[in-house]
């Protein structure tokens, strides 16, 4: 049976392998948000297709997104039934959206 100072030093190592495990998993979430947050800055002004639900497809020029990226705010939104200024697409209603130039961009900068 180990002792008291054995269990200890146990519990000790213990701690600091999950001190070791959190820390890695904030620098890997860290690392995730900050590229997904320059992958985003780099959409802003490009063209986009937008592909939605009821076989909807809309262009518009990408702005930006909030932060939950719940919503997605775009600039001349070109729709069936016109052409709007601005306007704000629900995520939820978006499938998917392609940016055609977005290889072109991202290596001119």
């Amino acid at each position: 049976m180990p002792s008291e100072e054995e269990q200890s030093r146990e519990r000790s190592l213990g701690d600091d392998e999950q001190t070791v495990s959190v820390q890695q998993k904030q620098e890997a979430r860290a690392y995730l948000r900050e590229h997904f947050l320059r992958c985003m800055t780099a959409l802003v002004g490009r063209a986009a297709t937008f592909h939605m639900h009821e076989n909807t497809t809309v262009t518009a020029t990408f702005s930006g997104c909030d932060i939950d990226v719940q919503n997605f705010c775009v600039s001349n939104l070109s729709t069936a039934l016109g052409c709007q200024p601005a306007a704000i697409l629900r995520a939820d209603d978006v499938i998917n959206f392609t940016v055609e130039d977005f290889a072109v961009a991202s290596s001119n900068k």
